[in-house]
């Protein structure tokens, strides 16, 4: 009976999937070293040249910051080659080295699609002071910790 009970538990836990990523203490640390500031320092701080979106709620006045982190879509030529294949012999000593060759016949164009590995909104209240953060994706630490916290104390 014991050992079906840890069967059953096992089962239990195999069919839950797999665990969600844990969230980035650093990117964490970032994020609520912003909390209490001015969105004018988020904004000179952070770039808002791609990526970047700013919604604002009417009804509330909040304003939304949103970074969007990944790389972009792009397209590349890969050239095909043929198979090599011998296009002569050379001698070295009395030995016959055969000389292989491989030949451009082409090339063929290769899509990447677009990668999003962040997302990180600020939102601020209607006097423009952030009042809460939410991120989403595994790989925000590198942006969050290079554009840093802010670089002022609170007011």
């Amino acid at each position: 009976m014991k050992n079906l009970l840890l069967f059953a538990a096992a089962a239990a836990l195999a069919s839950a999937g797999p665990a969600a990523a844990e969230p980035s203490k650093g990117t964490t640390k970032v994020a609520e070293a912003w909390l209490g500031h001015d969105a004018g320092e988020l904004l000179a701080q952070w770039p808002v040249d791609r990526g970047f979106t700013q919604t604002e709620n009417e009804e509330t006045g909040e304003v939304s910051y949103t970074y969007n982190f990944g790389t972009d879509a792009y397209s590349y030529d890969e050239t095909i080659m043929s198979g090599p294949y011998q296009a002569g012999v050379m001698m070295q000593g009395n030995v016959a080295v055969p000389i292989m060759r491989n030949d451009v016949v082409g090339s063929e164009r290769v899509d990447v699609a677009a990668q999003q590995h962040c997302t990180i909104t600020f939102t601020a209240d209607a006097n423009g002071i952030i009042q809460h953060y939410e991120y989403d994706g595994v790989k925000c630490r590198p942006y969050a910790g290079s554009w840093g916290a802010p670089k002022t104390k609170k007011k």
